[in-house]
């Protein structure tokens, strides 16, 4: 089945956000809401004040200079047209562990937050544009509520990184179009992380204020590339006109990247819940024409494509392959950040 998705392209019309906003902002944690695509049940509405409301907050919240804030990629399947119940324990722990795992990229450079939040489950991207907007508003009106409670009580004027993965990664470019018009916060922005998505062309033509990273250094940027095989064509997260950069050479050009340039990658085995270092591939280099970040790997072997993309696609793949890479050049960024800042990094 062909899935011609642009997950919240609807989100673009702020005032619709604002006008669902206050139409459910006097929901209560435990209570329910009924919409009329065949009378889905919403799950409440979370309250970010509780810690539980959150899939990874630190102890100490200003142990670094730095805050990340993370948004998990799509964890569930749903069972029919659902959005995430963010009081499920199976999936709060799923949420956790993956959010953890991504984030592992910021390790002791950064104070990580992570919002649970009411995602569309799988089964909902197959609806209309129209019926799924319900549903993908509930799902960013969540992020904007917990970022708003971030910057409000955690955030204490610390700069900050964003990031995501997927789904995730739509509501962090959607966050972006929507907050970081604030000129003070752009002013925070380390940089963001919008990976397995999709910043396009008519994306940077509307909000000015985004701007695709062009190096290994630069700062309130965007990260952004979708992987797969050679000319393999677009998919439900991948668009025509999309700016990407290749993580392992940090270039935007055609070029391949060199073999001694690459880290290797750590795989997340979901089945067995293990971490595999591994090196699947020599080169990587963004497509002439498509931009897609190409890999030559055996897909028999990394065959991510999950239900909804086809053969080819390693979209499941995107952190993972390029793990150590990411990793590596956090804290460059974030020593530029400060050196632009005229600040130390503790």
């Amino acid at each position: 089945m062909k899935l011609k998705l642009r997950f919240i392209i609807l989100f673009l019309f702020v005032l619709t956000v604002n006008l669902y906003a206050d139409n459910i902002s006097s929901q209560n944690e435990n209570e329910y809401v009924y919409f009329d695509v065949e009378q889905i049940e919403i799950p409440f509405q979370p309250d970010y004040s509780k810690d539980e409301r959150w899939a990874l907050i630190p102890k100490e919240k200003s142990k670094y200079d730095v805050d990340v804030f993370f948004v998990y990629p799509t964890i569930f399947s749903g069972n029919g047209y659902k959005l995430m119940d963010v009081s499920d324990e199976q999936l709060v722990k799923k949420a956790h562990d993956l959010s953890k795992f991504y984030t592992g990229i910021f390790e002791n450079q950064a104070n990580i937050y992570a919002p649970l939040y009411r995602q569309a489950s799988i089964e909902l991207l197959i609806l209309t544009r129209e019926q799924q907007v319900e549903f993908l508003m509930t799902a960013f009106l969540d992020i904007m509520n917990s970022f708003d409670y971030y910057l409000n009580y955690y955030n204490n004027g610390k700069p900050f990184i964003l990031a995501g993965f997927s789904q995730g990664s739509a509501m962090i470019l959607e966050l972006m179009k929507t907050k970081l018009k604030d000129k003070n916060l752009q002013e925070k922005l380390i940089a963001s992380y919008i990976i397995g998505y999709s910043v396009t062309e008519k994306d940077l033509k509307q909000c000015p204020w985004l701007k695709p990273a062009q190096s290994d250094h630069d700062t309130g940027c965007i990260i952004s590339y979708n992987t797969q095989i050679a000319a393999n064509g677009y998919s439900p997260v991948f668009y025509k006109s999309s700016k990407a950069i290749n993580p392992i050479s940090w270039k935007t050009d055609n070029m391949p990247s060199v073999k001694k340039q690459y880290k290797g990658a750590v795989i997340y085995d979901f089945e067995k819940n293990k971490l595999i270092k591994d090196k699947p591939f020599e080169t990587a280099y963004l497509e002439v024409g498509s931009n897609a970040l190409v890999v030559d790997v055996d897909i028999t072997k990394y065959n991510g494509g999950q239900d909804i993309f086809k053969k080819g696609i390693l979209h499941v793949y995107d952190y993972m392959f390029f793990y150590n890479n990411l990793k590596e050049n956090v804290p460059v960024r974030i020593k530029n950040y400060f050196k632009k800042h005229k600040k130390q990094v503790k």
